[in-house]
This record gives structure tokens, C-alpha cells and sequence, in this order.
């Protein structure tokens, strides 16, 4: 009787914990592919992947979005290095380079150097006070120069996780 009552007295704080609590997300979304998809721009965003958050009327949201994406190695003869943007954002399908949630991926190809094959490149972006209505995320990719040789994206995901609590 005492273990009994030593058992159901250990296990109550976790139980009465989990009662209260409250989950503070509010939608979970995301996208994936393993469809190849060649970035040929540098003047404009490749859209890789996309998702609409929906914020219902009366509610502020803060989302945090990650993206992840393997590019093949465009290596040839005429040209060693390329260069290429990812980012993701939010409404917007032409956002400004060079924004803090921008990453860089580099192909440094030198002749007699074993290069790698492809190489993952990976960020997360904090969208703060996000008001009613769709929103799209994207993940998206360019050209850092019209010079670079155009890129295969071979397979690339991004997830969005939103809560009208910042705490």
C-alpha cells in the first residue's frame, strides 16, 4: 500500500504538469521534393519549395521557417568557381539578396583537386508578428553572377512551425 501511494505521489507533479499544459503551436508546415530543379537565374528567385501559413482574423502569429536543399556540383573546364544564393521568405517571390536569412554556396573547383560532388546548404528565418490571412513561405534559390553555371537542386525541404505565443 505504501509503494502504491509513494508511486502515485511521484508520478503527480508530471501528471498535473502535463494538464496544464498549454501547447503554444499554433500550425506546423512544411514541403519536400526529391525532384531535381536546375536554378538557371541570377536576376531572380527559383522557387525549390512552398507553403501557405493561414493566420486566422484577429491573431498574430511568429513563425520560424528552416530550408535545407543538396546542390550538384556544376564543375566543368571553362569555369572553376560558382556561386549561389538560398533564402527564405515570406509573401514575397523576388525578396532582396542579402538578407539575413540568406545563405551562400560555394563550388571552389580547381583542376587535380578531388572536389565534392554536391554539398548541402541549410538555414532558419524568424518571422515576427505576422498579422490575419494567407502567408506563403518560400524556399528559394539564384545565381550569384549570370557568369555561374546553372545549378540542379536535387532535393531540398523547408519546414515552418507558427505560434501566437513568443514565450
Amino acid at each position: 500500500m505504501k509503494v502504491k501511494i509513494l508511486t502515485v505521489l511521484s508520478v503527480l507533479p508530471v501528471w498535473l504538469a502535463l494538464i496544464s499544459f498549454k501547447a503554444s503551436a499554433e500550425g506546423v508546415e512544411g514541403s519536400r521534393t526529391t525532384a531535381n530543379i536546375v536554378v538557371t537565374n541570377a536576376a531572380a528567385w527559383t522557387t525549390l519549395s512552398s507553403s501557405t501559413v493561414v493566420i486566422p482574423a484577429g491573431q498574430t502569429w511568429h513563425c520560424i521557417a528552416t530550408g535545407s536543399a543538396d546542390g550538384l556540383n556544376p564543375a566543368n573546364v571553362n569555369s572553376f568557381d560558382h556561386q549561389y544564393r538560398f533564402t527564405l521568405s515570406i509573401d514575397s517571390v523576388n525578396p532582396a539578396v542579402d538578407g539575413a536569412c540568406e545563405r551562400t554556396l560555394e563550388f571552389d573547383n580547381n583542376i587535380g583537386v578531388d572536389d565534392v560532388s554536391f554539398e548541402d546548404v541549410n538555414s532558419t528565418c524568424p518571422f515576427k508578428n505576422i498579422g490575419p490571412g494567407a502567408h506563403t513561405i518560400r524556399w528559394q534559390a539564384r545565381k550569384v553572377a549570370a557568369t555561374d553555371s546553372n545549378l540542379t537542386v536535387l532535393d531540398n525541404s523547408h519546414t515552418v512551425v507558427c505560434s501566437n505565443n513568443l514565450q
